[in-house]
Order: structure tokens, then C-alpha cells, then sequence
């Protein structure tokens, strides 16, 4: 629940660099590859409305407001126009970042070619988008608009949005299933699945879930779904065949992301309220190994071959790098505040991370096992 006497912190720079770099085409580059560190001495006071684009900063580091209608809301870490999720194309070659200002404006997607770093269209779609999906082709992108209840699909050629599909209530994740044929949207506020119909368009049926459900993946094959439920401690796995949860699998607590190796035998699941990565065997449906980790785990990724699995962590700002054979912590590496999502590119070499903080993009040779470049303010 949101305490009225808390504050936002923000730090000087990141306010210049957003208004300077206003009409500019492309990312301005950090010079130092280190993590930049917000100031403790600016602050902003919350405001009323939580309807806005402000993560509230506690000593407990609240991640949920609550709207009119008692549901849980997502609330942003700094009044900024932060990148609150990105992707890359399946060939590398363009980045998709997703940008909200308020909660009464339009969000936009951002396209940005890799090779200059220059933002090349921008695309309006729901109120806070907060995620999105490509197909395997890369023919289509499937964003999910927090605060509209919708789902906007972009025509990737074209760069247009062709369709706007009702969803639940506070749609918060996509997942594309193995086949290219359905998808499922994770309704945070309405604790169930929309089965989306990729053909279509259209919403084929819901599958309730647990409390306020996050991440979801789908195994290799296609026949199970694994979804974080962040307001408990289970992940649930559902039958995609039979459309229902056959099993709720108890994790850590406040479970955020997930990602199955490429083999389909782990889950890994990031709890974020008790800074662990649950190791569930996917054949038995079974935590079979608990890692301790930094400090609010929120997202995982497998490296393409399997061999490492990557955790950001949004209270530390930090990089866990487990090696899966061993499964165990092998580094954690500072990025930078704030980090909210992550993609890898297709040979697995580097790691992009969006950050709600004052830098935007960091990128991590995954070889090296180091920041190489950071981004701060991409223009809307």
C-alpha cells in the first residue's frame, strides 16, 4: 500500500539530459562505462494521483499502488520518461523500446536502428505500455498497455499498429507460444490469461490464476505455460491443451520473472520479495534448488546455448551471472539503477538492460562480463 509521506528521488543530471536532448534523434552516450549513481538530495514529492509515472522509494521499496477500484497498479521507480521494456528484432538489427509519460497520454514505441543508435520511427499505442512481444519472424509486435486494458499489434513492416484487443485488467506481460498461433497476456488486475488468438486477433478465452500474475513462458514444445503470480509465492503451470492450471508450484515470495532453459528442463524463477532464483525442474513441477541472490531479483535470461542464465536486479542494480551446469553464482556486476528488463542479441554475446533510472540503455559484453556502453535519454 502507498504511504502519502514517502518521496521520489531523482537525480539533476538525468532531469538535464531529458529536457536537453529533447528532437534529437538518437541516444546520447554515457562517456564512463561504470554505473552512474542518482543524487540522494533531489527529491520529489509523490503525488496524489497514482496514476503516474513515479516508483515510489521506501525503505521497503514498494513496487504496487492500488486504483480506484482497489486493483494493483504498477507504479514507476522515477517520474521520468524511462524505457520500461525493450526487445531486440530476430535479426538483431533494431531495437524496440517502450516509452509512457503519464498515465492520461498515449505510450509510444520507440524503433531504433542498432547501427547508429538513432531512433527511426515512433509509434503510438495504449496508455503505459509496459511490454512486448515479436513474433518468431519478426512479422508483428504485440505491446500491452497497462492502463488501457488492451493490446496494440504493430505491423513491423509498416510500422503501424493494425490492431487494438481488449484484454483483462491491467494487462502486464506477453508470452507467444512455440507455434506462432496464440499468445498469452497476463492480467495483473484481473488475475487471469487472455488467450489471444494471433490469427484472429481476437481473445479465444481467459484462464484465471493466481494473484496478479506476471511472467509467463511457455516450455519448448508448447504444452505447458509457467506463470509468476508476484502477489504470493506460487508459480502456476498451466496445460496449454486443456487451458488450466494443473499445478501451483510454491517458489519464493513476490515471484517477478521466469525463463526456461533452451532445453525445456529448468525453470528459473526470480522471486523478487525474498532476493532468491528458484530452480524448478520442469518435468516434476518441483523447486529443486534455491540460489541466494542480490537484492530484488526481477528478471531472468538464458544465454542461447544454455550455459548461463542472467538475473537483473532492480533494489541492487546489479547482474547476477549463475552458471547453470554448477548452479551457482558466479559474478554480479553493477549496471546501474534500476534495471527493468533485458534482451540478448541472437548469438548471445551482448545483453541489453532498460534501466528506470537516470541511465536508459546499458549494454554488457556477455563474454567479457562487463559494461562496455551506456545510453542516457532517448527523445520520445
Amino acid at each position: 500500500m502507498v504511504n502519502k509521506g514517502l518521496t521520489l528521488r531523482i537525480s539533476p543530471v538525468a532531469m538535464i539530459l531529458c529536457f536537453s536532448l529533447i528532437g534529437c534523434g538518437s541516444f546520447s552516450r554515457v562517456q564512463s562505462a561504470g554505473p552512474i549513481e542518482e543524487s540522494p538530495d533531489s527529491q520529489f514529492k509523490e503525488k496524489e494521483d497514482l496514476h503516474v509515472k513515479g516508483h515510489i522509494l521506501s525503505e521497503s521499496d514498494e513496487t504496487y499502488g492500488y486504483d480506484s477500484d482497489g486493483d494493483a497498479l504498477w507504479i514507476y521507480r522515477v517520474i521520468r520518461q524511462s524505457p520500461l521494456n525493450t526487445a531486440l528484432s530476430p535479426d538483431d538489427r533494431t531495437l524496440f523500446l517502450l516509452r509512457a509519460t503519464t498515465a492520461d497520454e498515449d505510450g509510444k514505441v520507440l524503433v531504433l536502428d542498432r547501427a547508429s543508435y538513432k531512433v527511426t520511427h515512433t509509434i503510438p499505442v495504449g496508455r503505459v505500455p509496459i511490454n512486448l512481444a515479436l513474433t518468431a519472424d519478426g512479422n508483428e509486435v504485440y505491446v500491452a498497455n497497462h492502463l488501457s486494458d488492451t493490446v496494440s499489434v504493430i505491423d513491423a513492416a509498416t510500422l503501424r499498429v493494425i490492431k487494438t484487443i481488449p484484454v483483462g485488467r491491467h494487462p502486464i506481460r506477453i508470452a507467444i507460444a512455440p507455434s506462432g498461433q496464440y499468445a498469452y497476456v497476463s492480467n495483473h488486475g484481473s488475475d487471469e490469461v487472455s488467450i489471444l488468438n494471433l490469427s484472429t486477433k481476437q481473445v479465444d478465452g481467459v484462464i484465471p490464476v493466481g494473484h496478479w500474475p506476471c511472467r509467463a513462458v511457455f516450455d519448448p514444445q508448447g504444452r505447458y505455460a509457467y506463470i509468476a503470480q508476484h502477489g504470493g509465492k506460487e508459480m502456476a503451470v498451466i496445460e496449454t491443451a486443456t487451458s488450466r492450471v494443473i499445478k501451483q508450484v510454491e517458489v519464493g515470495k513476490s515471484p517477478m520473472g521466469l525463463a526456461i532453459s533452451p532445453d525445456g528442463r529448468k525453470v528459473y524463477v526470480a522471486n523478487e520479495g525474498s532476493d532468491t532464483v528458484s530452480i524448478v525442474d520442469a518435468a516434476g513441477f518441483e523447486v529443486v534448488k534455491t540460489l541466494s541472490v542480490d537484492a530484488g531479483p526481477v528478471e531472468v535470461r538464458f544465454s542461447p546455448d544454455g550455459n548461463t542464465a542472467y538475473v537483473i536486479h532492480a533494489r541492487s542494480g546489479g547482474l547476477s551471472v549463475i552458471d547453470v551446469k554448477e548452479e551457482r553464482v558466479m559474478t554480479t556486476l553493477p549496471v546501474g539503477r534500476f534495471p527493468g528488463s533485458m534482451t540478448l542479441t541472437a548469438d548471445g554475446r551482448l545483453l541489453y538492460i532498460a534501466h528506470e533510472g537516470p541511465v536508459d540503455i546499458t549494454v554488457v559484453d556477455t563474454e567479457l562480463r562487463r559494461v562496455v556502453q551506456q545510453y542516457a535519454k532517448i527523445p520520445l
